[in-house]
């Protein structure tokens, strides 16, 4: 199990943050001013704030910069670039209609 320890993603952040205030202002609003919910039906008006908050919090997530991971993508790749057998599975899985015999491999190093 890898350390989950960390700073929370970007994308994540601002999700959430914007979740809780676009809910929270739509329920507001919906509740306390007759405008918004004069002319909505009742179940409308009950669900709105979930379906604004969840738009919202979906769009916001999509929009955030992705955090960039340079670091993690190079010990991966040096991983497995250091590890012939995990070097070979991932040559079958990008190209399993070229497989690597075992007498193939004995041949390279």
């Amino acid at each position: 199990m890898s350390n989950m320890s960390g700073p929370i993603e970007a994308k994540v952040v601002t999700a959430s943050w914007t979740a809780m205030a676009t809910g929270l202002l739509t329920w507001g609003l919906v509740t306390f001013i007759p405008a918004f919910h004069s002319g909505l039906p009742p179940a409308l008006a009950n669900f709105l704030p979930l379906v604004v908050a969840s738009v919202s919090s979906t769009a916001a997530g999509y929009f955030t910069k992705h955090t960039p991971r340079t670091e993690e993508v190079m010990k991966a790749a040096f991983d497995i670039l250091s590890n012939r057998e995990l070097l070979q599975q991932v040559e079958v899985l990008a190209h399993p209609a070229t497989r690597i015999s075992s007498t193939d491999t004995k041949s390279v190093g």
